[in-house]
């Protein structure tokens, strides 16, 4: 580990954590479950190499460990009389050994490690290596779709998943690969600029092919804080997202015309897209493909057993989609308030950061997108990008206030 420099171990560690799923491409060959933990075992080393001891930290962000240290242990205890104790099953996961499996290396482990780095991460390189493997993974995905390999949901023409993933993973990696343009585009130097135009034409594709439309919910909001990182007049931002919205609908004609193309050649996925936000007579059940049912369930399980929660899955053992009501229905109100609280302060935390260093907006962009996701699929222990997104947006917030407190000091001497 010695022969690695930290900063060049932090790129190499995040983008494995964040890129973790992609090794499903190798199912054919290797199983998938023993290289996600081979990957895991280096992120642990690496991690490991780059701990410190008392880190200092600051007011706003003691409160944030705390609280995350006490949902951590809340959640386990929910996840041992769920699974562990008595082995019910999981839709997702084989044996209670894996659930505790992904729970530590998901969750714990860089909540523990992520905050004690003092290193920064090299955001270039983090972008130019994160976008490059999304290029080849997106874009060697694009083969079982031309030659009808992924098989069709029966969810008006989605696929069921692509690449050894579910499908609207797939989307939001597409939406992570444009995001990563932008930042390119705004923030490297223009030798850099040809990755952009190529991460931008994958990405929005295989955000297109994917059919899911959370990927283009998080694109509008992940593109309000892209621009106001740039921009530090709210104005501009507004204005961009404006010229968005009436650029859509302004080639809302074309966006039809290029959905009637793809169904003409036998791919029916982005027409959910295109009915959803154009119009297409579509009722709501359609619109939010039954989670507006789910979600009530899971509520009205929450209701049931307000204190202590109900259950980690709904009554036919499938999940509520959504991270919010999960934690509700799962851990009482107690878990579920804290669970609130760490995402605001995490919000707005990384909204300080980002206007203090605007170069760390990605981090907190990925962030903002991953949460997006959670409030739309996954669970909480199969969402590692947003456990690894939001503990950086913390510890970079404390680098921020680190940094000022020594220059402050430094001023006064």
């Amino acid at each position: 580990m010695k022969v690695i420099g930290k900063t060049k171990k932090m790129v190499i560690c995040y983008s494995l954590l964040f890129l973790v799923d992609l090794v499903a491409i190798f199912n054919d060959y290797v199983p998938v479950s023993t290289l996600k933990v081979l990957v895991y075992v280096l992120c642990f080393g690496l991690l490991l190499s780059m701990a410190k001891p008392g880190i200092l930290r600051w007011q706003e962000t003691k409160s944030f460990w705390n609280l995350t240290a006490v949902y951590l242990v809340v959640l386990f205890l929910r996840l041992c009389v769920d699974f562990v104790l008595p082995w019910k099953g999981f839709f997702l996961y084989l044996s209670p050994l894996t659930i505790l499996f992904f729970y530590f290396t998901t969750m714990v482990m860089p909540c523990y490690f992520i905050r004690r780095i003092d290193a920064e991460l090299d955001y270039k390189w983090f972008s130019l290596i994160a976008g490059l493997c999304l290029c080849f993974y997106l874009s060697y995905s694009y083969n079982e779709i031309i030659s009808g390999v992924a098989e069709t949901a029966t969810t008006g023409g989605q696929y069921a998943g692509v690449g050894g993933i579910d499908i609207i993973t797939y989307g939001h990696l597409g939406l992570s690969l444009v995001l990563i343009a932008f930042y390119v585009l705004m923030y490297l130097d223009k030798k850099f600029k040809p990755f952009s135009i190529l991460f931008l034409v994958i990405g929005f594709s295989s955000m297109i092919l994917s059919g899911s439309r959370s990927p283009f919910v998080g694109l509008v909001l992940c593109l309000i804080i892209l621009l106001r990182s740039k921009y530090s007049k709210w104005y501009y931002a507004i204005i961009g997202i404006l010229v968005v919205i009436a650029s859509f609908n302004f080639f809302s004609a074309e966006i039809v015309r290029l959905n009637e193309y793809l169904e003409s050649i036998g791919i029916t996925s982005f027409g959910r897209v295109v009915n959803t936000f154009i119009g297409g007579g579509i009722s709501m059940d359609e619109a939010s493909s039954g989670r507006d049912d789910i979600w009530s369930i899971g509520w009205n399980m929450f209701l049931q057993n307000p204190i202590f929660g109900a259950s980690y899955l709904l009554p036919d053992d499938s999940y509520v989609h959504n991270i919010f009501i999960e934690q509700f229905m799962a851990l009482g109100i107690i878990g579920g308030v804290i669970f609130v609280i760490i995402n605001l302060k995490a919000v707005l935390l990384g909204w300080k950061t980002m206007t203090a260093s605007p170069k760390t907006v990605l981090v907190y962009a990925l962030f903002i997108q991953y949460l997006i996701l959670g409030c739309f699929s996954r669970t909480i222990i199969a969402l590692g990008a947003y456990w690894l997104f939001m503990f950086t947006t913390i510890r970079n917030y404390e680098r921020i206030k680190q940094e000022s407190y020594c220059f402050s000091n430094n001023s006064n001497i």
